[in-house]
């Protein structure tokens, strides 16, 4: 127990110094073109197998839209 303490001791300037550089990042092209990629279309089978149903889904909402008052009634 001692030696955790210790150790943390130690540690602790370098890991508060270690959180004040950090700034804001981006996540991989390749992970932002997955979230903006269109969605895909959900199929929906009739009980008899006769019709099918292709329902598009609604894309995230932007920013703006997340940021917008709420009206209340």
């Amino acid at each position: 127990m001692k030696i955790h303490l210790l150790l943390l001791a130690f540690l602790w300037p370098f890991l508060i110094h270690s959180q004040n550089q950090l700034t804001y990042q981006l996540p991989p092209q390749e992970v932002i073109d997955l979230v903006d990629a269109p969605a895909t279309p959900t199929m929906s089978i009739s009980p008899n197998n006769s019709h099918i149903l292709l329902l598009d889904r609604p894309e995230l909402p932007s920013i703006i839209d997340l940021a917008a008052e709420e009206l209340r009634s």
